[in-house]
Protein backbone atom coordinates (compact mmCIF):
# COMPACT_ATOMS: atom_id res chain seq x y z
CA UNK A 1 0.00 0.00 0.00
CA UNK A 2 2.90 2.35 0.75
CA UNK A 3 4.36 1.87 -2.71
CA UNK A 4 1.02 2.80 -4.28
CA UNK A 5 0.93 6.02 -2.24
CA UNK A 6 4.57 6.79 -3.08
CA UNK A 7 3.91 6.23 -6.76
CA UNK A 8 0.79 8.38 -6.60
CA UNK A 9 2.70 11.17 -4.83
CA UNK A 10 5.53 10.95 -7.37
CA UNK A 11 3.12 11.17 -10.31
CA UNK A 12 1.23 14.08 -8.76
CA UNK A 13 4.49 15.96 -8.12
CA UNK A 14 5.35 15.62 -11.80
CA UNK A 15 1.87 16.71 -12.88
CA UNK A 16 2.05 19.70 -10.56
CA UNK A 17 5.54 20.59 -11.82
CA UNK A 18 4.36 20.52 -15.43
CA UNK A 19 1.35 22.66 -14.51
CA UNK A 20 3.59 25.22 -12.76
CA UNK A 21 5.96 25.37 -15.72
CA UNK A 22 3.06 25.96 -18.09
CA UNK A 23 1.71 28.70 -15.81
CA UNK A 24 5.12 30.36 -15.67
CA UNK A 25 5.92 30.18 -19.36
CA UNK A 26 2.68 31.55 -20.77
CA UNK A 27 2.51 35.07 -19.33
CA UNK A 28 6.07 35.47 -18.15
CA UNK A 29 7.78 34.69 -21.44
CA UNK A 30 5.44 36.90 -23.46
CA UNK A 31 5.93 39.81 -21.06
CA UNK A 32 9.68 39.25 -20.96
CA UNK A 33 9.83 39.21 -24.76
CA UNK A 34 7.90 42.48 -25.03
CA UNK A 35 10.03 44.02 -22.26
CA UNK A 36 13.24 43.06 -24.07
CA UNK A 37 11.86 44.46 -27.32
CA UNK A 38 10.90 47.75 -25.64
CA UNK A 39 14.34 48.13 -24.06
CA UNK A 40 16.02 47.20 -27.35
CA UNK A 41 14.04 49.82 -29.28
CA UNK A 42 14.58 52.36 -26.52
CA UNK A 43 18.33 52.02 -27.07
CA UNK A 44 17.85 53.54 -30.53
CA UNK A 45 16.12 56.65 -29.13
CA UNK A 46 17.76 57.15 -25.73
CA UNK A 47 21.45 57.56 -24.99
CA UNK A 48 21.70 55.62 -21.74
CA UNK A 49 25.33 56.71 -21.28
CA UNK A 50 24.36 60.38 -21.33
CA UNK A 51 21.43 59.78 -19.01
CA UNK A 52 23.70 58.03 -16.49
CA UNK A 53 26.31 60.79 -16.81
CA UNK A 54 23.67 63.45 -16.13
CA UNK A 55 22.05 61.54 -13.28
CA UNK A 56 25.23 60.59 -11.38
CA UNK A 57 25.78 63.94 -9.60
CA UNK A 58 22.23 63.96 -8.21
CA UNK A 59 21.73 60.23 -7.64
CA UNK A 60 21.81 60.52 -3.83
CA UNK A 61 19.27 63.34 -3.55
CA UNK A 62 15.75 61.93 -3.92
CA UNK A 63 14.12 65.30 -4.62
CA UNK A 64 16.64 66.23 -7.30
CA UNK A 65 16.44 62.74 -8.77
CA UNK A 66 12.64 62.86 -9.07
CA UNK A 67 12.83 66.36 -10.53
CA UNK A 68 15.44 65.25 -13.07
CA UNK A 69 13.46 62.17 -14.13
CA UNK A 70 10.26 64.21 -14.50
CA UNK A 71 11.91 66.94 -16.57
CA UNK A 72 13.80 64.41 -18.71
CA UNK A 73 10.59 62.47 -19.36
CA UNK A 74 8.70 65.68 -20.13
CA UNK A 75 11.23 66.92 -22.68
CA UNK A 76 11.83 63.67 -24.55
CA UNK A 77 10.27 62.52 -27.81
CA UNK A 78 6.86 60.82 -27.86
CA UNK A 79 8.25 57.45 -28.98
CA UNK A 80 10.71 57.46 -26.07
CA UNK A 81 7.86 58.17 -23.66
CA UNK A 82 5.85 55.28 -25.08
CA UNK A 83 8.77 52.85 -24.94
CA UNK A 84 9.75 53.92 -21.41
CA UNK A 85 6.16 53.63 -20.18
CA UNK A 86 5.85 50.23 -21.83
CA UNK A 87 9.06 49.03 -20.18
CA UNK A 88 7.89 50.25 -16.76
CA UNK A 89 4.47 48.61 -17.09
CA UNK A 90 5.97 45.34 -18.31
CA UNK A 91 8.55 45.30 -15.52
CA UNK A 92 5.72 45.69 -12.99
CA UNK A 93 3.85 42.80 -14.63
CA UNK A 94 7.00 40.65 -14.60
CA UNK A 95 7.51 41.31 -10.89
CA UNK A 96 3.84 40.50 -10.24
CA UNK A 97 4.24 37.20 -12.10
CA UNK A 98 7.34 36.36 -10.10
CA UNK A 99 5.46 36.85 -6.83
CA UNK A 100 2.62 34.70 -8.17
CA UNK A 101 4.94 31.86 -9.16
CA UNK A 102 7.47 31.88 -6.30
CA UNK A 103 5.23 30.00 -3.80
CA UNK A 104 4.75 27.17 -6.33
CA UNK A 105 8.48 26.96 -7.01
CA UNK A 106 9.27 26.94 -3.29
CA UNK A 107 6.76 24.12 -2.80
CA UNK A 108 8.38 22.11 -5.55
CA UNK A 109 11.88 22.70 -4.17
CA UNK A 110 10.91 21.75 -0.60
CA UNK A 111 9.50 18.40 -1.69
CA UNK A 112 11.41 15.51 -3.14
CA UNK A 113 13.07 15.90 -6.56
CA UNK A 114 10.52 16.19 -9.33
CA UNK A 115 12.03 13.93 -11.95
CA UNK A 116 13.51 11.22 -9.78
Amino acid sequence: MKTVNKLKAKIMRRVYAIWVLRQIVKPFMVEALFFAAAVFWMAFYVSFGNVLANISPIAFSPTHLISFIASAFESTEFISKVLFSTAIILSILLIKDLFRVVPHVIYLLKNKPILS
